[in-house]
């Protein structure tokens, strides 16, 4: 076990490429020196990973996975400075298995991580750099948080989805996820700033599992105008903070839901509702405040003793099913620019 240092550009299962004559291995603090292209074309191990500031490392043919099992001396399980560059369909997957607390510092000079994996029960990864992966997150066990780690709070994007059956911890990071699903015994805590959702996974761009928890932090969760027609689950039973849904399309919910403070709708094309097979009402403490789009526009939701809070309409219709056997309360209404239908 030691520090193995490139000496030049090279593949990186050949001896040649590194200073200690042999392979780099799962022992080994891998440093990819400043000038160096460094090629991955197959899965690798490694103690740690650093690419230094000049340093590049190309990932070719596929997805190559590189897991890394500890950390250096400085307490870093990767140290991204330089560069990563994708060549031939290549993409870099990194699976942390760091029996401890560790350090992740993935912004480097150019090109993205894809996937990120977090892997071990006993690991807390801090993020000491933004994060911005082009694929997944995997937390299967353990945790991530965005800070602070000293160099106050990373903000965290994750282009593809994000799964969590570990703990995810935003603090009060910027968090734009393209889909969140929290298995049962996974947590996401939420950041105290905006979580935003940009895409789904299958049909929903939202599902807290049973037995998974969603803590707001008095944050919001926003559903982005890059979806389309969407629903979201919260068989988990946790409360929302703030909610705002902005989908280009329609949004259906399937759990009951309750919103602490205000649900906001604001997308031409949104319309937010139970869906056909809802198993719950909607509770609203603060506001419901229509922008724009449709709210409610359902014929599905006839068992739900939904409450709305404060209706707020700027824009939009405001619409009650005709066909609900339940009866639907506010606390007061002010139209100021929209439609009132039901």
């Amino acid at each position: 076990m030691g520090t193995v240092t490139s000496v030049g550009s090279g593949n990186y299962e050949t001896g040649s490429t590194w200073d200690s004559g042999a392979r780099a291995g799962n022992a080994d603090d891998v440093v990819i020196a400043s000038g160096h292209n460094v090629t991955l074309a197959q899965d690798e191990q490694a103690n740690s990973l650093t690419i230094e500031s000049g340093g590049t490392l190309t990932i070719t043919g596929a997805t190559r996975k590189i897991r890394v099992d500890s950390e250096n001396g400085s307490g870093f399980a990767v140290d991204i400075d330089g560069a990563i560059v994708e060549s031939g369909g290549g993409k870099l997957r990194l699976d942390i298995e760091t029996p401890a607390a560790t350090k992740l510092d993935l912004m480097g000079s150019s090109g993205n991580v894809h996937d990120l994996v977090i892997n071990h029960a006993s690991c807390v990864a801090t993020m000491y750099s933004d994060v911005s992966l082009s694929g997944d997150l995997t937390i299967t066990a353990g945790q991530l948080t965005t800070g602070d780690g000293g160099y106050g709070y990373s903000n965290l994007t994750v282009t593809g989805d994000a799964s969590v059956t570990g703990t995810l911890t935003g603090n009060t990071s910027s968090v734009s996820l393209g889909s969140l699903t929290i298995a049962g015994g996974g947590t996401y805590s939420a950041t105290s700033g905006t979580t935003t959702i940009t895409s789904e996974n299958g049909t929903k761009c939202f599902d807290n599992q049973s037995g998974g928890t969603f803590t707001h932090n008095n944050g919001s969760l926003k559903f982005a105008s890059s979806i389309g027609d969407t629903t979201f689950d919260n068989a988990g039973a946790d409360d929302f903070y703030n909610l705002t849904c902005e989908t280009n399309g329609d949004c259906k919910y399937l759990n009951a839901i309750t919103v602490l403070n205000n649900l906001t709708i604001n997308h031409s094309n949104a319309n937010f509702a139970a869906n056909t097979d809802a198993s719950g009402a909607i509770t609203v403490h603060g506001i419901t405040r229509l922008v724009l789009g449709i709210a409610f526009a359902t014929s599905d939701d006839n068992a739900n003793a939904d409450h709305y809070g404060f209706i707020q309409v700027e824009g939009g219709t405001f619409r009650i099913s005709d066909t609900s056997s339940a009866t639907k309360t506010c606390d007061g209404i002010r139209n100021i620019g929209g439609t009132i239908d039901g």
